[in-house]
């Protein structure tokens, strides 16, 4: 049960994190923490807890049942790029020609993986 498993180990992380924070910079950031949390942080980090990390990991963990690891294992190749369309596209942040290379880079690279076999032989089943 990946699911639980993650809200789970989502328990401890907080513990050493706000240590650091305060060995780093004493009570000043926790004094200002009420003041600076407005709707916008709230719903941000309600999107990083459930969505991207409780709901990417159980759906990660569901693919990990169905298919080998090595089938979707290079997938994680993907979050860079997704990332990178996804400021874009809600953002409106641009892209450089270089973080565009790199992402047609990982795209023909996972076609080749993905669909290589089947582009040498035609026809024939990835296995």
């Amino acid at each position: 049960e990946i699911f639980s498993f993650m809200v789970w180990a989502s328990l401890i992380p907080p513990i050493p994190l706000f240590l650091t924070a305060w060995l780093m910079h004493g009570s000043a950031p926790f004094e200002t923490l009420q003041a600076s949390l407005d709707l916008t942080a709230i719903l941000s980090i309600l999107f990083q807890v459930y969505l991207a990390t409780h709901f990417a990991y159980w759906g990660w963990n569901s693919l990990l049942k169905l298919y080998p690891v090595s089938t979707v294992a290079p997938l994680s190749l993907l979050v860079p790029v997704v990332g990178m369309a996804s400021a874009a596209l809600l953002l409106g942040e641009s892209l450089s020609v270089l973080q565009l290379g790199g992402a047609v880079l990982i795209m023909a690279g996972l076609y080749i993986n993905v669909f290589g076999l089947r582009l040498v032989r035609p026809g024939m089943a990835r296995g």
